[in-house]
Order: structure tokens, then C-alpha cells, then sequence
């Protein structure tokens, strides 16, 4: 797969707002060159791009953060205020680790560097088609839970009666439910209609009905018929009166279509969620996610004084590998690293795609002393990866890192990604494929 593949196939349509005319020509150049599927719109200012995105459909909004005198946070207030909600992805002429988690907090669903953008073109073609799916995900999976509100709500229960644990009434829903007619279900057992291995439990569950005043209640499976596959249902049993003497009311209510319904709801919800903490080429976790662990991390270290360090890294001469052999093996190479990463990590630990060729690692009860041999490990991991490149070439890679630990009880994540990103910087300066602590 390379890097314009998409990763839905729908028309897209993009508000840009960008108020510097020659930025906003170069992404919408390269947008259209690289994906004729995705429409751009500018707007050149603050208003213009929320009366724009007032009047017209778009599928996802592109902005930069300072907007003349505003900020992009200016202008997606005033479009909340207005009912209007999109996905959006901030793009900032330079990197800033406080307005990055700023972004994520507010609900931002990319951060990038514009220099990076105009290098790797294909970086934001990703984050738009994974932002835009996952919007559709979740408008999806809100159009299904009305429909089964719907379902649910005009349902027709089966209703019967019986005397020991024999139909004496049985109305022509439940007898459609069951597949016969009324008059051939009177006397029946009611533990015959179920599946052989629970009709023990059926049974327990008519005899507990007649034990107690309280109305019970149980998911079985009737067996069905040739013309009718088994459905899934809801039994409730009732202990009462029915012309004279005592018998338990029963209603049944066929959960079949339910079931489903919510099977499908569980597997939309788990893409959404999952396409929300996941970066869509390495299969790491993403910037947002790492964020969101680590800021939970720092609390839990704070509260309970436990150990905590940092690993900040990127692959050495990256942009040489995209520049020489292309951004398809530049792909190749994160995910390969992103592999050995998940390989040498333990389960406590966290890893994930910071952005472009960089990789945080997030180590609970971890100290510095402890969190060097880790990062050891994974350099030289990296230093025996190897790719071969269509010509034959062999190409190698070795990593930067950079520790760090808590070192105060009021230290921030941002103090803490300052001072990783700091020592990885310091390991490039020595000559990379180095390992530097930062505490």
C-alpha cells in the first residue's frame, strides 16, 4: 500500500482556511495533484471561513492556527455556538508542544507542522482521510442508535399463561414468534420450545417464577423451525391469577433483530474508538492517545509518588531515506521500526507515533536508571533493521533517544516532553545513534 492510497473512496470536501495567499494556493495545489477526490474551498479569514462553513457542506475543516488577529480556537467557538460541528486539523508554521495539547484538547483531530505538510503532502491527505472516516464512523453509529430506539420501542411482546409449566393461553404473536398456530401450542410445555442444553435452566427459571413474588426475567434461545432460524428472546414470568386460579404470566419479546443491531453498534463503536487512538500507517498509537496516557501517568505519579520516565526518539537521516527512495520506503521504514518497538517494549509501557519519524515511549514505575537499558535495547534493535530498496540497496537506520523522569512533584507533561525532546536533540548533536538522559 502507498501513501495515497485511500483509506475511504467518498468525495471529500475541505474548507481551508488560511489567510496567507501563498499557503493556501501551495495545499490546494498539492491536494488536488495528489487526490482528486478531495475538494478545497478557501476561506481568508476568520468570518469568512465561519460563514462559509455556516452556508455550506464540508466534510472537515483545515485551518490555520493564527488567523490575522485570531486564533483557529476564535473561530471554532463561534461555529459550536452556531451548531456546527467537523473534524479539524490545525496546521501551525512551527512546531509548539502547549498549543499541540491545546489542539487535542479542544478536540482537534491532527496538529501539524506546515514545513513537514509541504515536504510530505501525503502526511495530510492520511490525517484528512482518517479524520473524515472517523466522523462518518460517528455519525453512523448515532443514525443506528436512533433506529434502534426505533426497533426497540415498537416491538410486539408474545404473551402467555400457565398452568405448571403448560401453555393455557398463548396470543397469535407469541404463536407467530413460535411458528404454529394458537391451537396447536395449547398444553404445550414451554420447556420443549427452547434448545436442549437450556432446558435445565428454563426449567429452574419456571419453578423460581412460582417460588417467588417478584417477576422474573431471562434471555433464552427458542430452537425455531425449518422456515425459521432460532431467535434470541427475552422471557419475563409473572405469578398471578387467570380465571380463578393461580398461573404465571409470561411475555415474550423477541430480541433477534436487537442483537444484531447491537452487534453492529459494538463493532461501529470499536472502529470509532480505535480509529481514534490510532495512527493509521504504523498502527501505533497516536499523538492524541500517547497525550491522554501520558497526562494520566504524571497524575497517578503525582498521587501515588510512583516512578515515571520518558523516551523521546526519531530515526536518523529519515528525510534522506524519503528523498533518496521515496516516501513509500520512508512508510516502510516507520512501520518497521513501529514493529520492533512493540516487540522489545513491555506491556506496562505505552508507545506511539508522536509524529512524521518521531516516537514517544511512556514508562510507569520506571526510573531513569532503569529506563536506560530499555532505551539501549531498542537502539541497537534498530541499528540490525534492514530494507531493501527496488535497486537493490540495502538500506539501514539507527535511532536518537532521548530519557527523562519525573524529577519535581509539580513538573508538567509539558515539562516532561520539553526535556525528552531535549535530550534526543542532544543525542542527534553527538553524532545520533546515541542514547542521552535528560533529568
Amino acid at each position: 500500500m502507498d501513501g495515497t492510497d485511500h483509506i475511504i473512496e467518498q468525495h471529500i470536501r475541505v474548507l481551508l482556511v488560511e489567510d496567507t495567499g501563498d499557503h493556501a494556493e501551495l495545499i490546494s495545489s498539492f491536494l488536488r495533484i495528489k487526490d482528486q477526490d478531495i475538494e478545497i474551498v478557501i476561506a481568508e479569514s476568520a468570518d469568512e471561513g465561519i460563514e462559509k462553513a455556516s452556508s455550506d457542506n464540508f466534510d472537515l475543516i483545515l485551518s490555520d492556527y493564527l488567523i490575522g488577529p485570531l486564533d483557529c480556537f476564535d473561530m471554532l467557538h463561534e461555529l459550536e455556538n452556531r451548531g456546527i460541528s467537523l473534524p479539524v486539523i490545525i496546521l501551525t508554521g512551527q512546531g509548539n508542544e502547549e498549543v499541540a495539547a491545546e489542539a487535542i484538547r479542544r478536540g482537534a483531530d491532527d496538529y501539524l507542522i506546515k514545513e513537514n505538510v509541504f515536504d510530505e503532502p501525503v502526511r495530510l491527505i492520511r490525517s484528512i482521510r482518517s479524520a473524515v472516516e472517523r466522523s462518518r464512523l460517528e455519525h453512523a453509529l448515532r443514525e443506528s442508535e436512533v433506529q434502534y430506539r426505533t426497533l426497540v420501542q415498537s416491538m410486539q411482546d408474545g404473551l402467555f399463561v400457565l398452568r405448571g409449566r403448560n401453555f393455557d393461553f398463548v396470543n397469535p404473536a407469541l404463536a407467530e414468534m413460535i411458528g404454529s398456530p394458537v391451537e396447536e401450542l395449547q398444553g404445550i410445555d414451554l420447556v420443549s420450545l427452547f434448545l436442549p442444553e437450556q432446558r435445565t435452566a428454563v426449567d429452574a427459571f419456571i419453578e423460581k417464577a412460582w417460588d417467588s413474588e417478584i417477576t422474573q426475567e431471562r434471555e433464552f434461545i427458542l430452537t425455531g423451525t425449518r422456515s425459521e432460524p432460532a431467535s434470541y428472546v427475552t422471557v419475563k414470568l409473572s405469578k398471578s391469577i387467570f380465571n380463578g386460579q393461580e398461573a404465571l404470566i409470561g411475555t415474550v419479546k423477541d430480541i433477534t433483530r436487537r442483537r444484531l443491531v447491537e452487534s453492529k453498534l459494538r463493532e461501529t463503536l470499536e472502529k470509532v474508538e480505535l480509529l481514534s487512538i490510532t495512527d493509521d500507517l504504523t498502527g501505533l498509537f497516536n499523538r492524541r492517545h500517547a497525550l491522554s496516557v501520558a497526562d494520566a501517568e504524571v497524575a497517578r505519579s503525582h498521587r501515588y509518588r510512583h516512578n515515571l520516565s520518558l523516551i523521546m526518539l526519531d530515526i536518523d537521516r529519515f528525510k534522506e531515506i524519503n528523498d533518496t527512495f521515496g516516501h513509500l520506503m520512508g512508510d516502510k521504514m516507520l512501520k518497521k521500526v513501529a514493529d520492533m518497538l512493540v516487540q522489545e517494549l513491555r506491556e506496562i509501557d505505552t508507545v506511539a507515533r508522536y509524529g512524521g519519524d518521531e516516537f514517544i515511549i511512556i514508562l510507569p514505575h520506571t526510573d531513569i536508571e532503569q529506563a536506560r537499558p530499555i532505551a539501549e535495547r531498542l537502539r541497537k534493535s534498530a541499528s540490525s533493521l534492514r530494507l531493501e530498496a527496488d535497486d537493490g540497496t540495502v538500506i539501514k537506520t539507527t535511532l536518537s533517544l532521548g530519557i527523562t523522569q519525573m524529577s519535581a512533584e509539580k513538573e508538567t507533561l509539558t515539562d516532561l516532553i520539553r526535556r525528552a525532546d531535549q535530550a534526543m536533540l542532544a543525542a542527534k548533536s553527538s553524532g545520533r545513534d546515541a542514547v542521552v538522559s535528560e533529568s
